[in-house]
């Protein structure tokens, strides 16, 4: 189960899922900013979880067809096989999403940073109901990346 809205005020605009035991998964797209007024989209996703918190930007054009992907998926709430994979343009942020044929979606987040030789790699799950949750978070994250176009 996750929830998802769009805070504004000292938050500012934000897409939040939460999930796992007692829904304390958080997962969160924030502070969308377009740095040189064009496609670019600067933004972060920050995950909070049983004591681990990660924080990382990811740099878009336009979003790189998140809406659209996500658009997809709940068009297509019936189901279909196999896994279904969007990448941010840097491959920060890959998002892996399945149907289990009984309504659901499996959303699987995966966060990769690699800085200097380091390298971590963080994979988060969220379960979304494939009807009007699917396109509650589709709507969100079309707002989100509109916000930052000038």
């Amino acid at each position: 189960m996750i929830y998802m809205y769009d805070p504004s005020g000292l938050d500012g605009l934000a897409v939040r899922l939460r999930g796992g035991r007692n829904l304390s998964r958080t997962l969160c797209l924030r502070e969308p900013v377009s740095p040189y007024a064009d496609v670019v989209i600067d933004y972060l996703v920050e995950v909070q979880d049983s004591g681990l918190q990660v924080s990382i930007g990811v740099t878009s054009l336009g979003g790189d067809g998140l809406p659209g992907f996500l658009r997809g998926l709940s068009d297509d709430y019936r189901g279909w096989a196999g896994t279904r994979q969007w990448r941010s343009l840097e491959d920060q942020l890959v998002i892996e999403a399945s149907h289990d044929g009984q309504g659901h979606v499996t959303l699987m987040f995966r966060l990769c940073e690699r800085i200097y030789g380091d390298h971590w790699d963080l994979r988060v799950p969220f379960t979304v109901e494939a009807g009007a949750e699917m396109a509650a978070l589709a709507d969100a994250v079309e707002v989100f990346f509109a916000s930052a176009l000038p």
